[in-house]
């Protein structure tokens, strides 16, 4: 499948994930796929796997992306010390929010300057999905960003709105997007609204 789509997308670039399934009596698969020059290989082996991780790492050119494996600051430095990545995608879902995922951001660029940060964005709602365009577009990684469509979330807990990187760099979202619920709101509706202006505050 990997030969087949690089030979009908010479110059596009092309990653594969893993999903943790593999292992690492197969590394001469993974050898194999470095004539198809990927982006990365993220995720080969089970999460706990770090030190697979690095054994394969150091015998590529390609660069492996750590997911599954990053769950907090622990498992982050674990990985930077063993060298199992030149890639990490931090998942503000399963770190925690906004914060934990800025923390950690932070510290892959203290501890090396090189490991290149990937922000993921599961299909949520749109509370959480916001929330995530909001550290895409204040800038704390340094690769590629999931994209998830919009439309699909619109409507669940809170109105559609788009973050925006401001002058400063930051990220910005207009409040004038949220219109005020009706004379009688329903309970549903109401709560929609102030857990959205809560995102706000």
């Amino acid at each position: 499948m990997v030969r087949a789509l690089r030979d009908s997308l010479s110059n596009f670039p092309l990653w594969i994930d893993a999903d943790g399934l593999c292992s690492l009596t197969q590394r001469d698969m993974f050898f194999r796929l470095e004539d198809f020059y990927l982006e990365r290989i993220e995720q080969p082996f089970p999460a706990d796997d770090l030190v697979g991780h690095a054994m394969l790492q150091e015998s590529l050119r390609t660069p492996i992306a750590l997911d599954q494996s990053i769950t907090g600051p622990a498992r982050l430095e674990q990985a930077i010390d063993l060298v199992s990545a030149r890639q990490v995608r931090l998942n503000p879902q399963r770190l925690g929010g906004i914060t934990p995922t800025l923390a950690l951001a932070d510290a892959c660029q203290k501890a090396n300057p090189h490991l290149k940060c990937l922000l993921g964005v599961n299909q949520q709602t749109s509370i959480g999905l916001h929330a995530s365009l909001a550290l895409a577009a204040a800038g704390v990684c340094t690769g590629p960003v999931d994209f998830v469509p919009l439309d699909p979330a619109c409507g669940d807990l809170a109105g559609c709105f788009t973050p925006v990187r401001n002058a400063a760099g930051g990220a910005e979202i207009s409040a004038a997007e949220f219109a005020c619920p009706s004379p009688a709101p329903s309970r549903v509706s109401l709560e929609r609204f102030l857990m959205a202006q809560a995102m706000l505050a």
